[in-house]
This record gives structure tokens, sequence and C-alpha cells, in this order.
């Protein structure tokens, strides 16, 4: 290193000393700040859930059991299409979350929640939202609906593993109760959804093959109803005994005890090198600009 190179870097380290305190104060803001920021954040905790296809969600007869569903939510299902794949796509959209939503009256949960009183195991409600003695909006516009579904969405995850086969879904909620509870809700709903409609579809099959067998003469045409008519059958119990008919639960939902967010030290640390980083860049601006002006005079 040359003598020019070390005068350089002995004249940087020197600006830096002469305004040491100015950066000591300007980190310690930042410092500070990030504290009083970090503790100002509600506790949040994650519960997580993983599923497969069960074996009352594949093709055995009948219409797909995603028919219904589909149309519910307003998607249309191609036959050669993975069933499965497309009743994740139905099940993750705006329909049947707002559907979901407004079923179970989450909207307050989701949206109003502000924090959690671990204590007395009570969700904390922003009172500038909702009113929890009226059990009220304190503005109900029509654009809540959206943020509320934005909210939800925000919260909720669904992952799924084509190799495995394997859907993971998870939310995070305030209230590590609440987020077990709307997976377990979301489960529930899924499958009886799915199952109700696949029922529905097969009487309403049942009725109509039982009508023409009424009227049809020809034998072989009798036994192709016939056959129809014990794949039906088969479908109506498998939604009898199957509580389980579109996914089957490998983990089930779980009670988290360890906080999800926020990481607080994180957030100190960058924080703190921030505002480290900026206090240095600022000193070094300033003192060279005042050497450039002092240079201009010159």
């Amino acid at each position: 290193m040359s003598n020019t190179e070390e005068f350089e870097v002995i004249e940087l380290i020197k600006v830096l000393l002469r305004r040491k305190l100015f950066i000591f104060f300007c980190t310690s803001v930042f410092a500070v700040g990030a504290v009083f920021y970090s503790l100002s954040l509600p506790n949040t905790y994650k519960s997580s859930a993983v599923m497969a296809s069960a074996s009352g969600a594949s093709n055995s007869g009948g219409s797909s059991p995603l028919g219904g569903l589909a149309s519910f939510a307003g998607v249309g299902l191609g036959g050669e299409a993975n069933e499965f794949e497309i009743g994740i796509e139905v099940l993750t959209s705006r329909a049947f979350t707002t559907s979901f939503i407004e079923n179970n009256n989450l909207g307050p949960i989701v949206y109003a929640a502000k924090g959690w009183d671990a204590d007395n195991n009570r969700v904390i409600y922003d009172d500038t939202l909702y009113d929890i003695e009226k059990m009220e909006w304190i503005s109900d516009s029509a654009e809540q609906n959206h943020k509320i579904y934005k909210k939800f969405k925000k919260n909720f995850s669904s992952v799924f593993d084509k190799d495995s086969g394997l859907l993971n879904i998870s939310y995070i909620h305030e209230s590590p109760h609440i987020a077990k509870k709307i997976l377990d809700l979301m489960i529930n709903q899924i499958n009886n959804k799915i199952r109700e409609e696949k029922k529905e579809e097969a009487l309403k099959s049942i009725d109509y093959i039982n009508a023409e067998l009424k009227t049809v003469k020809n034998m072989d045409i009798r036994a192709l109803f016939i056959s129809l008519l014990y794949d039906e059958y088969k479908v109506i119990t498998k939604t009898n005994i199957k509580p389980e008919y579109f996914v089957k639960i490998i983990d089930s939902p779980y009670l988290p005890f360890e906080r999800h967010s926020p990481k607080r030290a994180q957030i100190c640390i960058y924080w703190t090198f921030i505002g480290l980083f900026l206090s240095v860049v600022l000193s070094y601006f300033i003192h060279f600009s005042k050497t450039f002006i002092k240079f201009l005079k010159d």
C-alpha cells in the first residue's frame, strides 16, 4: 500500500472518529426505534396440516365429485385433468374462500383481530373496526368483504407437492387457537361440501335410472342401466361411511405454542445496522461536501 493510500485510509478513519457521537446517536435512535416498533407488533401463531387425496375423491362411476363444487366456484372441469389438483384450485378460489368466511362468520376474527389475551384465551379486536359488545362493524362498506378476503389470503397458504401427492395448508393468526380452528373448519367444509354434492348427484342419477328402467324393455339397455345403478349406489355408500371424502388428513392441524412472528431480534439487528450504515454514509457526505465547498472557495 502506497503512502497516499495509507493517508486516505487514515483520513477516512479520522472522519468517523470526529463524528463518532453523531454516528452513535443516529445508530441508537434506529436501535431504540426498532425495539419499540418490534414490541408494538402483535404475536402471531401458525398452524398447519398435511393432507392427501382420499380414495372417495377418485372417479368411480357417476359424475365427478368436484362437479357441484366447481360449478359453485365458477370453474369448469376438464375430463383429463388431475382431479385432486383441480380440487385444490377450486378450494383456494375466491368463491369458496368467501363462502367459507361467511358460513362460519369469520369476518371479524380474520380482519378485526389485533391481538390475543393469553391469560383469558380471548381475541382482542380493533375497536376502530369492530364493536365486540354490539357484535357489529363500525363501518360496514361494500369494500369490506374484499379486505376480509385479502387478509385471509395473506395469512392462508397451500402448497401441493406433485411428487408425493401431499397438500400442506397453513394459517397464521394472532390467536393460536383460532389458527387451528380455521384449518379444522376448512378441512371439514371441504369434505362436507364435496360429499354432499356427490351424494345429491348420485341420488338424482338413481331416480332417473329407476324411472328409465320402468319403460325400457331391451335387455342389453336394462343391463347397462342396472350397472350404472350399481355404480351410483356405491357412491352413496361411500358418502355415508367416509367422513374424509375428498381429503384424508395425514397430519392434523395442531395448536402452535411457539410464536411465528414477529422476529424481534432480527428486526432490531436489521434496523440497527441500517442506522449505522446511514450515519456513516451521512458523515462522509457531510465531510466531503464541506471539503468540496472549501475547495471551490479557494
